[in-house]
């Protein structure tokens, strides 16, 4: 279940983002077009997260172009993680914890293990985190048949997530990004992947 509050705390750092990355007067009317301030001043989400992250990457296509948009959704994802590692509860547990852990660590991957149960509150959506060899990990998100997005431009705004997570856990390293679909029975997974390049 999705807390309203942890709702309003993941949609304000998506409009500290935005400000951020597009100056408050850009950010604006881009935000009122998808109804973020209804959150930020009522607490009231008029629809789930993912519709919200969906809307807000197809705002940004038709105001910018989808490499534009895409491009945008990812700066913001970056940009919402480090809100919300120094506002929200969870993330401050794990205060001190750059630059000491490696990838292959427990203790990063339980900050990952916990970075998937996080989203998963904020967003509403089922989503886990795996690690492959030769240094990649990845979130996977559960996409159901009965669930459709306008655009799959949200996914992009996970790359973000993961792209800050990798920066904040070794910003000496280099990091690329690959989105993939994978569908097993009724259930469409999308597999957001993270690999360290150096």
């Amino acid at each position: 279940m999705i807390v309203k509050t942890e709702v309003n705390l993941f949609i304000r750092s998506i409009v500290h983002a935005a400000n951020e990355i597009m100056g408050s007067r850009e950010a604006k009317k881009v935000l009122n077009a998808v109804g973020a301030f209804s959150v930020v001043n009522d607490g009231a989400l008029g629809k789930d997260a993912p519709d919200f992250l969906s809307d807000l990457g197809n705002e940004f296509a038709i105001r910018f172009q989808r490499n534009t948009a895409k491009y945008l959704m990812e700066r913001i994802g970056c940009a919402s993680f480090e809100f919300l590692r120094k506002n929200g509860f969870a993330f401050r547990n794990f205060v001190g914890f750059e630059d000491i852990y490696s990838f292959s660590s427990t203790p990063t991957k339980d900050l990952l293990e916990m970075l998937a149960r996080v989203l998963t509150v904020y967003t509403g959506l089922d989503i886990r985190s795996f690690f492959q060899k030769d240094q990649v990990f990845f979130l996977e998100i559960d996409i159901r048949e009965d669930e459709s997005f306008s655009s799959d431009l949200y996914l992009l705004f996970f790359a973000g997530v993961l792209r800050a997570v990798g920066s904040w856990i070794d910003s000496g390293k280099a990091y690329s990004i690959m989105i993939a679909d994978h569908t097993i029975g009724r259930m469409d997974h999308k597999r957001v992947f993270l690999k360290i390049l150096d």
